[in-house]
């Protein structure tokens, strides 16, 4: 069966430039995106490990977004004003989804396979923490995002926070609850 894709030239994604939205053209396409390398549904593909891998992993969102509304409200209540709730619900759900990326690598426990032991996610994680610091403690940057300077018991609060979906994740791997690869 063909697909017409509405909105693509006829250089697609495989060749050497991008591909640039025209209206009204098109190409015939068929077969699935994995003959691009988007997806791809064959373990040990290029979304962490396949689809089967992904779906065999509980996760995060729900419990990270609850922790940081969670963080909004008690942020809201200790610094007085809804600023500083915006400011450790930020802290909170940035934090939270940086460390999540090390859990989310393998079924064995985190412990087990190492906390720094592939090094371009150790890059990016550090950059994402980097950029994180700039929002959070740079006056103008702050500013942009509204919000604003929390006491120092506060970042820590929510840095703990931040740990509590690696805790749970971690006590469910040690349960057994999700299959090995």
């Amino acid at each position: 069966q063909r697909i017409r894709l509405v909105g693509l030239d006829e250089r697609g994604p495989t060749d050497d430039g991008p591909a640039r939205l025209t209206p009204g053209a098109g190409r015939n396409w068929h077969g699935n995106f994995s003959s691009y390398g988007f997806i791809s549904r064959r373990k040990g593909g290029r979304l962490s490990g396949g689809i089967g891998s992904v779906r065999r992993r509980p996760s995060a969102g729900p419990p990270a977004g609850g922790l940081s509304l969670a963080a909004f409200w008690f942020g809201s209540r200790a610094a007085g004003a809804e600023t500083g709730g915006r400011t450790l619900a930020f802290l909170v759900l940035g934090f939270s989804q940086i460390i999540h990326s090390f859990n989310m690598r393998s079924s064995r426990s985190l412990f087990q396979t190492g906390f720094f032991t592939n090094r371009k996610l150790n890059g990016a994680a550090l950059v994402s923490v980097l950029l994180m610091a700039c929002v959070l403690f740079l006056p103008p940057l702050a500013h942009v995002f509204g919000l604003s300077v929390l006491s120092p018991d506060l970042y820590v609060f929510g840095f703990l926070l931040s740990l509590v979906p690696l805790a749970v994740l971690e006590s469910v791997k040690f349960l057994g609850w999700i299959e090995r690869e």
